[in-house]
């Protein structure tokens, strides 16, 4: 099971309540669903991984538990709409984080 359905799972033990209050709750307070939450958070971790650590796409995908490193791709892409800024060792080619968040 992904960990993010997991923690879900834990959460709605918890509390005693359905997946959809507290997936309603959550969107009433965020203004976003709680599927969308956990993917822009997970893609800013990529982000920071690119520009700060010397992993490489596998290695990122991997250790935020991507089934492949082309789906981590699509879904940078879906968040961020930005193609092909991925690369192994972005701080050498001078690329800062402002220029990703762009």
């Amino acid at each position: 099971m992904d960990f993010f359905w997991s923690l879900a799972f834990k959460v709605m033990l918890r509390l005693y309540r359905t997946g959809t209050y507290l997936g309603n709750l959550f969107s009433e307070v965020k203004g976003t669903t709680i599927e969308q939450f956990y993917l822009a958070h997970k893609i800013e971790k990529v982000k920071e991984l690119l520009v700060y650590d010397e992993l490489s796409l596998t290695e990122i995908a991997y250790k935020l538990h991507y089934s492949s490193v082309a789906h981590l791709s699509n879904q940078f892409k879906k968040i961020t709409g930005l193609l092909h800024l991925i690369s192994n060792n972005l701080n050498t080619k001078g690329v800062t984080p402002w220029k990703i968040c762009e």
